[in-house]
């Protein structure tokens, strides 16, 4: 199922756990034992000396370092996906009155600077939101659209059924982009932003891990090894539990990490890679509470988490010094392979902000 068809089941279950406990909170604040009555948080990024999250609710909190409690943050309106550009934050919105309008705003010292406002009527709903190269790029179901310069490209045979929500990554003129429709698929596309053109789920050589780049996509960036190169995680649990790290390069796919899944329930279970980070020259992925890292060389090295001794009050694990890891829904913490885990790169001595 996709993370946020997940919302009207998770709000049954909420009420149904509300009416078994009822946890009281400071006003004001989110606390991650309040999980039965608060939403799963979705994305995150390091901004101000701080990581800041988005959740399935359209709420923006800000997390200090060493807290397991959020500050709700005001927005423009809900927030649909957020980025963090050189030291700057950028947040997509969508109003909540009759005239739907997407905001993209940057967060100043005042408050938030309208930098892009789009009719949805006209742009389509909002999909994504990217920020790795020269400035922000919001995608909506008809359009890519350039925040600064003001550039639009139209967007041509994005498939209605792929208008959700998605993890993006700009690579010069190619948008990628990854959907995560839980066990419906969703796959690593690519829509070209000289012509606009939207490309479907590409296959690796290798598809005994997974159905090529079919499955969910969490997580998508450049490659340390080669730039020329992506990496995408992609990770279903959905009766058994499948995922791998792929490769796309100009020549093509290919699975660079597969991790076997014991005890397992099928011959081709195999780890779910659920979340990406790129600090430096190395990237970080999380599979099953087990982080891996791969450098320039191509090599990997791990860290585990020992989830066992996490007491449930706690959300961050704020001891590493490359990553912040964030666990998105505690309640589901059992089964490492789910969707909810997050790893958030902290900055550089550079360009710490």
């Amino acid at each position: 199922m996709p993370r946020k068809g997940w919302r009207l089941c998770s709000r049954a279950i909420a009420f149904a756990a509300l009416l078994l406990c009822l946890v009281p909170s400071e006003p004001g604040q989110v606390r991650a034992q309040d999980r039965v009555i608060r939403p799963q948080l979705y994305g995150a990024v390091w901004h101000d000396g701080a990581v800041f999250t988005y959740d399935s609710e359209g709420l923006l909190q800000r997390w200090e370092p060493e807290a397991q409690v959020g500050i709700p943050v005001e927005t423009p309106g809900l927030v649909h996906s957020i980025c963090d550009l050189r030291g700057q934050l950028f947040v997509a919105t969508l109003n909540t009155g009759n005239e739907k309008i997407i905001r993209l705003s940057r967060r100043t010292s005042d408050g938030w600077e309208d930098v892009a406002h789009l009719d949805v009527s006209e742009a389509g709903r909002p999909v994504g939101l990217a920020c790795n190269e020269e400035e922000p790029l919001l995608l909506t179901a008809n359009a890519v659209n350039f925040a600064f310069s003001g550039r639009q490209v139209s967007v041509s045979g994005l498939e209605p059924r792929m208008s959700g929500d998605a993890v993006l990554f700009q690579q010069s003129e190619t948008l990628w982009l990854g959907f995560d429709l839980g066990e419906f698929g969703g796959g690593l596309h690519s829509i070209d932003l000289a012509s606009g053109r939207f490309s479907g789920s590409v296959t690796p050589d290798n598809r005994e891990q997974c159905e090529g780049l079919c499955g969910p996509v969490h997580g998508i960036l450049e490659d340390p090894a080669d730039a020329s190169c992506i990496i995408v995680a992609i990770g279903l649990a959905h009766f058994i539990e499948q995922g791998f790290l792929a490769r796309m390069c100009p020549d093509g796919a290919e699975n660079i990490r597969s991790i076997a899944v014991t005890p397992s329930r099928s011959r081709r279970e195999t780890a779910a890679f659920t979340a990406l980070a790129r600090r430096g020259d190395r990237a970080f992925a999380l599979a099953r509470g087990v982080v891996h890292i791969r450098d320039q060389s191509g090599e990997f090295e791990t860290f585990s988490l020992d989830l066992a001794t996490w007491p449930f009050e706690q959300r961050f694990d704020w001891s590493n010094e490359d990553v912040v890891i964030i666990d998105g829904d505690p309640i589901q913490r059992e089964d490492k392979y789910t969707y909810t885990w997050l790893l958030v790169a902290r900055p550089e001595a550079s360009d710490a902000n």
